[in-house]
């Protein structure tokens, strides 16, 4: 973590937005890979207020899709789905296939967890599909999963 203050003070010394933003979802993610998930959630959404105000559509949807994973972590999945179906529309508007990908799996994986099975088998097939087109090692482990819901 001091790596992250450190290089976040380097960048807001030189104005650097992006690499700031950046930095803060990029530390959101090692507190929410330790379970410190209020101050993973802190971290993500100064990321996204910082994406939106630049512009860059790629990172905010990267950082939608993590603060999903928080609301997931933390049990909210409804909140999750919502953050992942923004992150979708947002790879779909940019053409980012990872992104969309990512996306789909995760909200199929909230959908499970609420017990909404149909839907989760929908979205993980969806998810199946752009991972294969794109030809990404993710798709195995969909297509195990998906064998398992079905």
């Amino acid at each position: 973590m001091d790596y992250y203050q450190t290089a976040l003070n380097i960048l807001r010394e030189t104005a650097d937005r992006r690499g700031e933003a950046n930095v803060l979802m990029n530390a959101g993610n090692a507190h929410l890979s330790l379970g410190a998930l209020t101050q993973a959630l802190d971290l993500h959404q100064q990321s996204l207020a910082i994406f939106r105000a630049i512009g860059d559509q790629r990172g905010e949807g990267n950082v939608l899709g993590n603060l999903g994973l928080v609301f997931s972590e933390r049990g909210e999945h409804r909140l999750a789905i919502e953050h992942y179906q923004q992150a979708l529309v947002l790879a779909r508007a940019i053409g980012d296939r990872r992104g969309e990908a990512s996306a789909l799996w995760n909200e199929a994986l909230a959908y499970n967890a609420l017990g909404e099975r149909a839907t989760a088998v929908a979205q993980a097939e969806a998810a199946l599909s752009a991972y294969e087109q794109i030809e990404d090692t993710h798709a195995l482990n969909v297509r195990r999963m998906l064998e398992e819901w079905k």
